[in-house]
């Protein structure tokens, strides 16, 4: 009780947030005085604040990976552009080139799941988990081919024809 009125623990919270200035900003203020059925609320929201700040970071790591991925494959064909220009040059087909573009892809993803799958059954944790994983590496395969296959498609013969002159 201060001058005369009492406080509860809500007035207490208000008063808090609002002389810290925290009131602009959706915290909560734990006292003291709080029951267990509000300390398992608040459990329950943190464990969910929790889970969508995992899937954020999930989402964040899954699109690092599939730029990371591009981008490697991208600077590998261009240090190969003369090699795939002169077996276009030669008649090969547009396929026989992406085929031999597609196989380190090929190759990186599926030993990197082969690894994970390793891990997950040395510790015994292979679960409904790995087929998201296996879907989103499929997903990552896709694009990444289907980047690739552009990118081959629109490489410049006219480039590699002649000399200077």
């Amino acid at each position: 009780m201060a001058n005369g009125r009492s406080f509860s623990s809500d007035d207490y919270t208000y008063n808090y947030k609002k002389a810290t200035g925290l009131s602009n900003y959706p915290i909560n203020v734990i006292t003291e005085k709080s029951d267990s059925d509000n300390i398992l609320e608040t459990y329950s929201s943190m464990t969910n604040e929790v889970a969508n700040q995992f899937k954020i970071i999930l989402f964040t790591l899954i699109l690092l990976a599939f730029i990371i991925n591009v981008s490697v494959f991208l600077n590998m064909l261009r240090e190969n552009d003369a090699n795939f220009c002169i077996e276009r040059l030669c008649g090969a087909r547009q396929i026989d080139i992406d085929l031999e573009a597609f196989i380190p892809v090929f190759l990186v993803l599926l030993s990197a799941d082969l690894l994970g799958f390793l891990i997950l059954i040395t510790f015994n944790e292979l679960t409904i988990s790995y087929l998201y994983v296996q879907f989103l590496i499929g997903i990552i395969l896709i694009f990444t081919c289907t980047i690739v296959h552009f990118y081959m498609k629109k490489i410049q013969l006219v480039h590699y024809i002649g000399g200077k002159e």
